[in-house]
């Protein structure tokens, strides 16, 4: 609960806090909405979501043997993307 315009006797207005539209869970369904119906490209891409994922898993497989772990990329195919894992690892 928010109290906003306090009055000189110290009452004040309750208002419910709202979160603000570009943060959390509701952002990332609006952005998944625009990307189906205005045909917005999606963040991540598709490949890049990929390989993100496949770097997530090497780092529990290395947690899990106490070893490194490699990350294998799949050749770029018509649908992915040949971006250098160290670019979207914000290396």
């Amino acid at each position: 609960m928010l109290y906003r315009n306090f009055g000189p006797k110290g009452e004040a207005k309750e208002s419910a806090l709202k979160l603000p539209k570009l943060v959390l869970y509701p952002a990332l369904m609006r952005h998944f909405r625009s990307a189906i119906n205005d045909g917005v490209a999606p963040n991540p891409s598709g490949p890049t979501a990929v390989t993100l994922m496949q770097m997530i898993d090497a780092i529990y497989r290395s947690a899990a043997s106490g070893k490194s772990a490699e990350v294998k990329r799949e050749s770029p195919g018509p649908a992915q993307v040949s971006e250098p894992v160290e670019e979207i690892a914000g290396v």
